[in-house]
């Protein structure tokens, strides 16, 4: 449902046990196909015994009663928590949630309506219990286990978990309206995969949107819990137990944004952050420079690439541009109180210096002094010793294109 207290378009995310159950589900897959492929029996002990055996009844065409050998059984832990990554702001729907959607890609998108998810990213436990018929298949899946991960603590990324989200019936049925233009619709999800399944834990149909996750598991040990010997009514019992640390990231809350270039206008003016040397109706749109050829090079005390400029005398030749498009980039409050280098992700490519303008509330920057292009012009960094930077100031980025 919406947070009406904070945001009417925000939707907290109720159904995270669907994805619990299918990370749980197609790890116990991963397992049993790919570690030892003798596995008879695989079972999670998340069932309740009555289902259970229904289950395996259904699976097997026969009642069973124990388990067949050898045997896998996944036991998760209830004890799962935030990772260190996994306490981030804006993982939170009452901390940072605005700053998710320049995080996380977005599920939908028009001119109009952006919605994005945020995940959350946590850490945990799983048991794998395994049961075999002998001393020997023991010691075979024990090293099995320490070839697939490379020994104790070392994580890896075997598989992509197929999951879904269940979008809130509100958000599936938003219909955006402006009043102004007298636009007016609902918005395309079945254009974006979305389809409807019948939950059996809810017992409902859903609006179900796909996704994938990647989770990272590692061995923390692993323990030898046969029962040697037997006894006058048993057989000796051979079981590994192997302790697992899982990291996944979870979709915990959705956020809907309704017209969100205008919002982002409405803001840079209301906080008197937007500063400029030029009108609306003054941009520079064409320009006429003198531009020297470049080549790549490397900045004596940095192993970043960045842009290197020969003498402007050396080779040069006469350029027409016009403005291709205007850019804006709000100066967070982490940026702000940081005393080192700002580096700012740049909306698109530009490897010539002389191909844009940043305007900032010092007024026009110049290249060197205040800022550099880094990485092949993907980077902007703006130099702190220099010039310094407020929170919600807005950077303005023109982009010229030759004639």
């Amino acid at each position: 449902m919406a947070d009406e207290n904070k945001n009417p378009n925000r939707y907290r995310y109720h159904f995270i046990h669907n994805t619990f159950a299918q990370f749980f589900s197609e790890t116990l897959n991963y397992f049993k196909d790919h570690l030892h492929t003798r596995f008879r029996y695989a079972s999670v002990t998340t069932y309740d015994k009555a289902v259970e055996y229904m289950t395996k009844k259904d699976q097997y065409g026969r009642e069973i009663d124990t388990p067949l050998l050898p045997a896998i059984i996944l036991n998760p832990s209830g004890e799962f928590s935030p990772s260190d990554t996994g306490k981030q702001l804006f993982r939170y729907p009452n901390l940072a949630p605005g700053l998710a959607g320049h995080v996380f890609h977005h599920i939908y998108q028009d001119n109009n309506v952006k919605v994005y998810v945020s995940f959350e990213r946590l850490k945990g436990e799983i048991e794998i219990i395994n049961l075999f018929e002998s001393f020997y298949e023991y010691c075979d899946v024990r090293m099995l286990y320490l070839q697939i991960f490379g020994g104790y603590e070392r994580p890896i990324y075997p598989l992509w978990i197929n999951g879904f989200l269940i979008l809130p019936e509100e958000l599936y049925n938003y219909r955006y309206e402006n009043d102004i233009t007298g636009e007016s619709y609902t918005l395309k999800w079945d254009e974006e995969g979305v389809s409807e399944r019948l939950m059996r834990t809810t017992n409902t149909t859903e609006y179900i949107y796909p996704c994938q996750i990647k989770p990272f598991y590692k061995i923390t040990s692993m323990s030898d819990g046969s029962t040697r010997y037997g006894g006058t009514d048993k057989l000796a019992d051979w079981r590994l137990v192997t302790n697992i640390e899982y990291e996944i990231e979870m979709p915990v809350y959705i956020v809907l944004k309704s017209n969100y270039l205008a919002e982002n206008i409405h803001m840079e003016i209301r906080y008197s952050g937007y500063y400029t040397d030029y009108s609306d109706e003054d941009i520079p749109v064409n320009r006429n420079i003198i531009k020297s050829h470049w080549d790549f090079g490397m900045d004596n005390t940095s192993s970043t690439d960045i842009l290197v400029y020969p003498d402007e005398a050396e080779i040069t030749e006469r350029k027409d541009l016009v403005l291709n498009i205007r850019y804006f980039h709000i100066i967070t409050e982490a940026e702000a109180d940081s005393t080192a280098d700002i580096f700012v992700t740049m909306p698109e490519p530009v490897i010539d210096k002389d191909m844009m303008i940043l305007n900032s509330r010092s007024g026009k920057l110049s290249y060197g002094d205040h800022y550099t292009l880094e990485t092949n012009g993907t980077i902007l960094r703006l130099i702190q010793e220099n010039v310094t930077f407020h929170e919600d100031d807005v950077l303005e980025l023109y982009i010229y294109k030759e004639v």
